[in-house]
Formats: structure tokens, sequence, C-alpha cells
């Protein structure tokens, strides 16, 4: 008998991109492209696009319009050199606030499918470090003066000039203030802002729950706290706001829909810290509506989990029952219509991981 052996070829070297599939399920959620895409038919690639340093215009985005800026990012077009006549070389699908050298950045997540054409050359420039800083395109309405808060193209102060405020030098500047719409991001020889960059480095940031959900029952035994919920009318996200002098803790709740709510559908959620973010209590920027008001009566832990015992909008219990997507900590946010919760005795303290976008 004759063996016959023909020549193997191997490959022993990870694949170039192995993209998470909870990456490709928020693209399914965010984007809703006709057909679904899967991990192995696309290359996904971040951008540190926006900080809260003031830009070679003399402008700046605060941090209490980051959380705005990130909503209004997802299901913009990638362009390159804001070139607007050409079609987009990817879409954004994804935004999340990270710390990067000290400062506050927005960190935006793009995709492009491998099946196009220059896909490949595309990621070859980008990782190879051609492609390397980045710019946002947006309107916006109102240009808030660092110094005296006016308008800044009525009032006499100059950007980017120096004063001495208080003994301490500061540089004028504006606040991008009313953010009405981002219109693109693009790939660009120089970015406007600073240490702006592409990366293939795809963690998100981690999340976790300020100590503020931890000392919420003590502060509830002494009085109710109030609360808001606030949802932007060109985005599906919705914050739920605490509004207690003592802290400004808010939560960011993705494809919100009060009526959902209400039915027990459960909801993505992440928990921040007012104080670390600025963001305060107002409700006065551009297209954010405030669509009702209540009371925390009472919280507890129980499980592992927070109850919140609320009236108004947000009528009966509520739960935030902690997940881990990726590593990342954040939140199920979602209404209880049982009286008691199930026992969970192996798992009481535990942190579960789950897969959910």
């Amino acid at each position: 008998m004759t063996a016959s052996f023909g020549k193997i070829t191997a490959h022993l070297a990870e694949p170039i991109d192995k993209i998470p599939d909870e990456l490709a399920a928020l693209i399914n959620q965010n984007i809703r492209p006709p057909d679904p895409v899967g991990a192995s038919e696309i290359y996904v690639r971040a951008m540190y696009v926006v900080s809260d340093e003031i830009n070679s215009f003399g402008g700046r985005f605060p941090v209490d319009e980051h959380t705005r800026l990130a909503a209004l990012l997802i299901d913009s077009p990638v362009l390159v050199g804001h070139r607007k006549d050409k079609l987009p070389i990817g879409r954004n699908f994804h935004s999340t606030h990270v710390t990067k050298d000290g400062r506050q950045w927005i960190k935006c997540f793009f995709y492009w499918l491998k099946s196009t054409e220059g896909a490949e050359s595309l990621r070859e420039n980008i990782d190879g470090g051609i492609y390397k800083e980045c710019s946002i395109g947006f309107t916006y309405f109102f240009p808030e003066c660092s110094v005296c808060g006016e308008d800044i193209r009525r009032c006499d102060h100059e950007p980017l000039n120096k004063l001495v405020i208080n003994g301490e030098e500061s540089i004028v500047h504006f606040n991008y203030r009313k953010i009405e719409r981002v219109q693109e991001t693009s790939l660009v020889y120089r970015g406007a802002l600073p240490d702006t960059s592409v990366t293939k480095e795809l963690d998100q940031a981690k999340h976790s729950a300020p100590a503020f959900l931890k000392h919420l029952p003590n502060a509830t035994k002494e009085r109710a706290i109030k609360y808001q919920l606030e949802q932007f009318e060109n985005s599906d996200n919705a914050i739920l706001r605490i509004l207690d002098d003592n802290c400004r803790t808010y939560f960011s709740i993705r494809q919100f829909n009060v009526n959902r709510l209400r039915h027990g559908v459960r909801f993505l959620t992440e928990v921040h810290d007012g104080r670390a973010h600025s963001l305060g209590h107002s409700t006065s920027q551009s297209n954010v509506r405030v669509i009702g008001r209540g009371e925390i009566v009472s919280v507890t832990n129980t499980n592992g989990r927070t109850v919140f015992q609320m009236n108004g909008i947000c009528d009966g219990r509520f739960i935030f029952q902690p997940v881990k997507i990726r590593g990342d900590q954040r939140y199920l946010f979602y209404k209880s219509h049982n009286q008691f919760l199930p026992s969970e005795k192996n798992d009481s303290d535990q942190i579960k991981e789950v897969t959910c976008p």
C-alpha cells in the first residue's frame, strides 16, 4: 500500500484582528445595518477624539458636555480630512469616557468592513502610525467665554490671550455649549486638539460604583432624596440624575424607553460620580428635556443589588444589578414586579460576568 503525502501549509500566528463579539453586538444595536455584521467581517479601531483641553482655536469641550457629546457621536460617519464630497470610510458606533495622561477624554469606536475596497490599506496605515490624528466636525449654538460667561463673539475677551485672575494666570477660551449635532469625525494630518490619536487598543473604560451607592441607604433613612429623569431628544440615551446637595451621582441609561422600563425591561447603565465629571444639576443644554421627577424613598442592598423604592415617574421598586462586560463594571437597571427578590445564596455578593452589549 502506497501512502501519498502532499505539502502542508500552516499559520501559527494569531489572526490580525480578533474583534470581541460584544463590539459587533454594539454595531448591530446602535447602527442597525440592514445585514447584521459579525465579528469576523469587520475591522474596529478607536479614536481619542475629544478632551477637556483648549484647542488651537481657543475652544474647549468642558467635561460637563462630554456625556451629551458622547451620545451624539454614535452613528456619525468617519471621513478623511473633513472631506464631505467623498463617502465615509467608516462609522462611529460606540463611545466612552476615559482618563488618559491626567485628562478626561471621549474614546470613540468606529468600524469598517473587511470586504470593502481599501479596507486592508486603511488598517495598515492606522496600525503603522501613518493615520495617527483625528478631529471632529459638529454644530453648536453658544461659545461661552471662560472669563465672563457671555457669548465670546460679543464680549471684549480674546481667545488664547493670557489673563491674571485672582493672582493666577489663565488662558482666555470659550466653552462649546448647546452642542446640536456631530456631523462627522475625521482622520486628519494634524488635529486642532492636542494629543488626539487613533488606536487599535479596544479596552473600554472601567466603571466602578461611586461610594455614594454605599452611603445612600443611610441618607434615605433621614429623608427622601429627589431625582429627575432626562432624555436627549435626538438620542435614545437618558440620564437618571440624583438631586442631592451632598452628591452629584447620575446614571446614564442606553437605549432608554420609559414605558419599557415600567414593564420590567432591563437597560444597560453606567454610574458616574458627578463631582469628578463636574456635571452638576443643569438641564439647560440644547435638546435635553426633563421627562419626569420623583423621590427615592428608600434604598437597600440585597444579594449584591441596590434596590431603590421610588415614586413619581419611576413608581415602584427599581433594581441596579452589577454586571461585568469585558471586565468593565456596569449595572442593569430594571423594575422589579416581585415584592421580594429571589435568594441568591451562591453568589450573593458577586458581580456577574455577562456578554450583553
